[in-house]
């Protein structure tokens, strides 16, 4: 049996192109999506709350500071540690 690539599927035009597609993009788009309705989330439970969290902490640098490259640098850090932990 030949394995098909999606440019073979895509000259052929078949289904299986699009629902091959459909299950890649739909489960990045919902991680996406889950993703840009938890940061507002946590910035307002942490303003309600009074405490403060990483998330928090980029945002204050970034918006109320104007330091762009400082945010960027606390954000880089705890993505290393996050992935350094799952490692």
């Amino acid at each position: 049996m030949e394995r098909l690539t999606l440019v073979h599927m895509a000259a052929a035009g078949s289904d299986s192109l699009w629902s091959h597609l459909f299950a890649t993009v739909l489960p990045v788009s919902i991680r996406d999506t889950l993703v840009l309705l938890e940061s507002p989330n946590d910035i307002g439970a942490t303003e309600f709350l009074d405490v403060r969290t990483m998330t928090v902490s980029v945002y204050t640098t970034w918006v109320a500071r104007s330091d762009l490259p400082g945010a960027a640098q606390i954000a880089r850090a705890v993505s290393a540690c996050a992935l350094r932990s799952q490692m």
